[in-house]
């Protein structure tokens, strides 16, 4: 039997909880990026999980504008990037990250903040005020498959 714990942690972009809208400019640091928003679990992460998800919602930008999110570790280094620049403004996405696939190992952020930013290259984000965006954690089993032919 499979054992799932899954922890929720939502994010309210119309309360603006731990959601950060920052204007890069022209900042050497911004490596071509001139809006960047931030979104960050609310509590720590718990310390048994060996995969999660961030929900979210693509925001409008600028049509030719470069678009990805970056995950970053709690030290500062980036654990994940992925352009997201194809994707239509409005999709509902799931950024899903385990060991072995998407990022690195999970356990960088046991008992630990997670921190997920969207940028743009120029102009503008704008989210969908009434969307729904949250991080969900959870404990996965794997179990190999024989196959029989009979």
């Amino acid at each position: 039997m499979k054992k799932h714990i899954i922890t929720t942690l939502f994010l309210a972009l119309g309360a603006g909880l731990l959601i950060h809208g920052i204007d890069l400019g022209h900042a050497q640091s911004a490596e071509g990026f001139s809006k960047q928003v931030t979104f960050k679990t609310t509590e720590k992460a718990p310390t048994d999980f060996n995969a999660w998800t961030f929900y979210w919602k693509v925001p409008s930008r600028d049509p030719d504008a470069k678009l990805e999110y970056v995950v970053m570790q709690p030290d500062g280094k980036e654990y994940f990037r992925y352009d997201m620049s194809r994707v239509k403004a409005g999709t509902l996405s799931r950024s899903d990250f385990s060991q072995g696939s998407a990022g690195g190992d999970p356990s960088v952020f046991y008992n630990q903040n997670v921190t997920f930013i969207v940028r743009v290259s120029k102009g503008d984000l704008v989210f969908d005020q009434n969307g729904k965006y949250y991080f969900e954690f959870r404990k996965q089993s794997r179990v190999e498959a024989v196959m029989e032919v009979k």
